[in-house]
């Protein structure tokens, strides 16, 4: 996936995944796989700078893993 910039907010991220056929929808949990292998949730408001081959996890809002 590509991202428009280096700084994004956690809505913004979903919706360029959105918008390049990642199936989910701007509801979705979003989490950032940090250094420790942790995934961290991302807010909809939450900005945080990305980078090349970081990794993101979308979850519908229902899924209780």
């Amino acid at each position: 996936m590509i991202l428009p910039g280096r700084e994004l907010t956690g809505l913004e991220i979903k919706q360029a995944a959105i918008t390049q056929g990642v199936p989910i929808d701007a509801g979705f949990q979003l989490s950032v796989k940090r250094g420790n292998g942790r995934y961290e949730v991302v807010d909809d408001d939450e900005q945080i700078r990305v980078r090349r081959n970081q990794e993101f996890l979308a979850v519908p809002p229902d899924d209780n893993s």
